[in-house]
């Protein structure tokens, strides 16, 4: 919920094409709370994605030029999403190193063996 108001701090900024890095912020804190164990963080999210394809903000853009402008933020928040999808990537690479056998803290690892093989043994005994 912490990263869920540090994106929404973020997102309550106007948007324009000059300042990317309210994008790039915000999709970054909305991702980190997701992954971190409030996924609801994301459906928080949606209204920030269309306010940052639809409204101007602090742009002035001619009609003639909206198509433009509408792609050029469409392009930077899939970029930003680009960025924010290592997150994921990289707490599941943290994880599967901090639970193997390579574990310094062998409380820890042989809590996560036990666990492992109760469900491999749970799964065994239901025949699956």
């Amino acid at each position: 919920m912490y990263t869920t108001m540090l994106a929404l701090s973020q997102a309550f900024i106007p948007s324009s094409n000059k300042d990317g890095q309210r994008t790039l912020l915000a999709v970054l804190y909305f991702t980190i709370g997701a992954v971190l164990g409030w996924p609801f963080a994301l459906a928080i999210a949606i209204p920030f994605v269309f306010e940052e394809l639809l409204v101007f903000g602090a742009d002035q853009v001619p009609a003639k030029e909206k198509l433009n402008w509408q792609l050029n933020r469409g392009i930077r928040l899939v970029l930003c999403g680009a960025v924010a999808a290592f997150i994921p990537v990289s707490t599941k690479t943290c994880l599967c190193l901090a639970f193997t056998e390579g574990c310094a803290d062998t409380h820890s690892r042989n809590r996560f063996i036990l666990l492992w093989k109760a469900h491999c043994s749970i799964l065994e005994h239901r025949g699956v």
